[in-house]
């Protein structure tokens, strides 16, 4: 399954990920230095490099490159790891979901108290990213979900035909 985030976003995420690092870090280096090691996690020389392929990417080559740079977070920024994943797993799931609160009427009588019925975010997340993030930075993410409320789908542009 194809996981939706803007290459902004993406790029955003890396750069605040190198950023808490960097303040986490003993080592005095530059911001520059941990940037390109998100780079070379993924298989490119500099950050330059990778963010050039990023503007130029098929959909299929940045999925890679999210899922490449996703599976070495631990061991590239591991102080920041964690609040890396949190942030990347929220998006992907507001990109696909919407929150009952935000999106469906309340209906005293449903399970979920919404008119829409919610979705296992912790089955979604883990179909998603299983292959990617370890089970312990999804927790964390899947636990933030859930804090924010029940999801459900967004059925909006679903065309219904009706007979008359």
């Amino acid at each position: 399954m194809r996981i939706f985030i803007s290459r902004q976003s993406f790029i955003n995420n890396l750069k605040s990920a190198a950023k808490a690092e960097k303040r986490c870090s003993q080592a005095s280096k530059a911001l520059s230095w941990y940037l390109d090691k998100a780079a070379r996690s993924a298989g490119f020389q500099s950050w330059g490099w990778l963010h050039r392929k990023l503007q130029v990417a098929s959909s299929i080559e940045f999925d890679h490159i999210h899922a490449t740079i996703g599976r070495n977070i631990g061991r590239t920024f591991p102080n920041a790891a964690a609040k890396y994943v949190e942030k990347d797993v929220i998006g992907c799931i507001k990109s696909q979901f919407e929150r009952c609160e935000e999106f469906s009427a309340p209906v005293s009588g449903s399970q979920n108290g919404y008119s829409h019925p919610s979705v296992s975010i912790e089955k979604e997340v883990k179909s998603l990213f299983s292959g990617i993030y370890p089970e312990i930075l999804l927790s964390s993410a899947i636990d933030r979900l859930k804090d924010l409320g029940p999801w459900c789908e967004d059925d909006s542009e679903v065309m219904f035909e009706y007979e008359f």
